[in-house]
């Protein structure tokens, strides 16, 4: 229970940062990584996109990211340090 309401903070967390394509918000929990089958991958493989870029994204798969020279894994990566370090901030 605890580690599904600390996903849920972080799930909000990021929909309420700018789209990493165009800086707009609100913006949606684009899962990067999924985990097959139709599932989504785990909370830590999200970045924020608005909806135009997500659904892009769903669109257009891997070219989306690359055609924008964008690294989404780093991106995703990224988009955890800054949660880790708000929290951190929250803590202290």
């Amino acid at each position: 229970l605890v580690l599904a309401q600390a996903l849920t903070r972080y799930a909000a967390w990021v929909a309420a940062q700018p789209c990493v394509v165009c800086g707009m918000t609100p913006s949606e929990n684009a899962h990067i990584q999924t985990a097959g089958m139709g599932r989504k991958a785990n909370y830590q493989y999200i970045v924020p996109m608005c909806s135009t870029a997500h659904r892009n994204f769903h669109q257009h798969g891997r070219e989306f990211g690359d055609s924008r020279s964008l690294d989404l894994p780093a991106l995703a990566r990224l988009t955890e340090q800054r949660w880790l370090e708000h929290q951190r901030r929250q803590e202290g």
